[in-house]
């Protein structure tokens, strides 16, 4: 196995230089964002990032299945559909507000992406059988 250069090593330094010249446009967000200061991540803890993501994947899977534990299989599944369609709704707000884009469209497009999925989940069983 090849040993990779150190993240402070002049080796690894040259390797980022050539990939940012070879595609300038990344080279210019990059630029740009060491100018301004923008962009934290490295200042944050891992740990802490990594907690905060684990909180959150078990909340978004929790959240859909509680009313199978509480509900009749009926009004569970109507409940669940419309907690995951307002979890995908605060997700396509935060998509909007981190990517700075229009809120509307991008709730529409984030709810579109997971209906598709759905619709080719239940296409995968009806060939399936």
């Amino acid at each position: 196995m090849r040993d990779s250069p150190r993240l402070d090593s002049p080796q690894r330094s040259v390797h980022q230089l050539c990939a940012l010249e070879a595609h300038p446009a990344t080279w210019v967000q990059v630029a740009s964002a060491v100018e301004l200061d923008v962009g934290d991540a490295e200042r944050q803890s891992p740990l802490v990032q990594s907690l905060w993501m684990f909180v959150a994947d078990l909340l978004a899977a929790a959240i859909p299945v509680i009313p199978f534990a509480f509900l009749p299989l009926g009004a569970a599944r109507q409940l669940s559909v419309i907690m995951t369609l307002c979890l995908l709704v605060l997700l396509g707000i935060g998509r909007a507000r981190v990517a700075q884009t229009k809120l509307v469209p991008t709730i529409l497009q984030t709810v579109a992406i997971a209906t598709a999925a759905a619709a080719g989940l239940l296409v995968g069983k009806l060939v399936t059988g």
